[in-house]
C-alpha cells in the first residue's frame, strides 16, 4: 500500500456516527485493545480525522491538538491510528505501528531477527525463512488473511503491519513470503508523513 508515492486526496474530521462505527469494528477484530480504545479513537469531536489517498487507501489519524504539534512544522494530518484499503475499509482495518506502540498486546506476533527488519524498511515482504517459530515447533496458528505484526525478538516493539498470505500447514514447509507488510516505521510510509507533515 505505502511502497509508491502518494497523496492525500482528502481530509475530513470524523462523524460522530462514523467513529462508533470505527470503534467497533475495532474491538470486534482486536479485544485487546479495549483498554487503550479511548487513546486510540477518542469519543470527542474533531479528534480524529478521515485522509483518502490515492493510493486506494484510507488512514485514520488523531487530529493533534495545537500544544502538541511537532516542531518541525505544522501538523496537517495529525498521527496515523488505523488504516484500510478503501473496499474492505467497513471489514477490516489495521492498526499503524503508533497504535500497536500504544497497546502492543493488539493482534497476534511473527517473530524475526533484528537483521530481518532492515529487509522489511526496504520495502521487502517479510518471507518465511525469516520467521522464527515458537517454542511450541509452531509458528502460532497462522490463519491465511489474519493481520499480524511482525516484531524483533532482540526488541519487543511492532515495527510493521500486514495480513498473512498462507496458514500454518503451508507455512511449515515454505519459503514464501508472509505478511504482507503494509506499514513500517520507515521507508515510503513514514517518510510521506514527514514531508506532508511540514510542507
Amino acid at each position: 500500500m505505502f511502497r509508491k508515492s502518494f497523496k492525500v486526496q482528502k481530509s475530513n474530521p470524523m462523524r460522530s456516527s462514523d467513529r462508533k462505527k470505527l470503534r467497533g469494528l475495532v474491538l470486534k477484530l482486536y479485544p485487546a485493545a479495549e483498554p487503550e480504545i479511548d487513546r486510540m479513537i477518542p469519543i470527542g469531536d474533531g479528534e480524529v480525522l478521515v485522509l483518502k489517498l490515492s493510493n486506494k487507501c484510507t488512514v485514520w489519524s488523531l487530529n493533534v491538538g495545537q500544544g502538541q504539534r511537532d516542531q518541525r512544522g505544522p501538523d496537517k494530518f495529525g498521527q496515523p491510528i488505523f488504516f484500510a484499503a478503501h473496499y474492505e475499509e467497513d471489514k477490516l482495518v489495521y492498526p499503524t505501528v503508533y497504535s500497536l506502540w500504544i497497546e502492543p498486546n493488539m493482534m497476534p506476533v511473527m517473530f524475526t531477527h533484528m537483521e530481518v527488519s532492515s529487509y522489511i524498511f526496504g520495502g521487502a515482504d517479510l518471507m518465511m525463512a525469516g520467521v522464527l517459530k515458537r517454542r511450541n515447533g509452531t509458528f502460532g496458528g497462522m490463519i491465511e488473511g489474519q493481520p499480524r505484526c511482525i516484531v524483533s525478538v532482540e526488541n519487543p516493539i511492532p515495527y510493521a503491519v500486514g495480513p498473512l498470505l498462507l496458514g500454518e500447514q503451508e507455512a511449515d514447509a515454505s519459503k514464501r513470503k508472509s505478511p504482507q507488510s503494509f506499514t513500517s516505521l520507515r521507508r515510503r510510509a513514514l517518510e510521506f508523513w514527514w514531508r506532508i507533515q511540514t510542507e
